[in-house]
């Protein structure tokens, strides 16, 4: 049996042919979102979990092929000294203002908390394109596992 990690591209725009080419190493960037903040200050946000492959393959077979059970004991966060990211927006590398974890819980508060984390980046100038493409690009330094994602970010007439 081999173990397989899920790519995610999300909100993905399909108005046109495309190839997206995902690339990771054992980090999962898993549920990225890209969203402004009405009324608030200027950027955009961004929300991801990165979910270390490696962690999870430090359990016992038996645990990490049991999918109640290792929901219930897997702690496989990656943790802020260890977590290092970069954005870009259509290719082209941004400034992170900054960065903060956030701890998620189960529904029923009885598996460990997840780590995921909500970056501030600049706002994105409008192009000729209705949406930008947004990668981030993770790594665990822990155990030197890389992972990435994209968003496809509509923009609003409300901008």
């Amino acid at each position: 049996m081999y173990m397989r990690l899920e790519y995610w591209a999300w909100n993905v725009i399909a108005d046109r042919d495309m190839t997206i080419h995902p690339r990771y190493q054992r980090l999962e960037l898993y549920g990225l979102t890209a969203f402004k903040v009405l009324g608030g200050g200027s950027g955009l946000w961004l929300y991801v979990r990165p979910m270390s492959l490696g962690k999870l393959l430090e359990y016992d077979k038996a645990t990490y092929l049991d999918k109640e059970a290792v929901t219930k004991i897997s702690d496989i966060s990656v943790y802020p000294e260890d977590f290092k990211a970069k954005v870009f927006v259509d290719g082209v590398e941004v400034k992170i203002k900054s960065m903060q974890k956030i701890e998620e819980f189960s529904a029923n508060n009885k598996a460990a908390p997840v780590l995921g984390y909500i970056i501030n980046i600049p706002s994105i100038r409008k192009t000729d394109m209705p949406y930008a493409i947004i990668k981030v690009v993770g790594e665990n330094t822990e155990l030197n596992e890389k992972g990435e994602n994209i968003y496809f970010y509509e923009f609003s007439d409300y901008q």
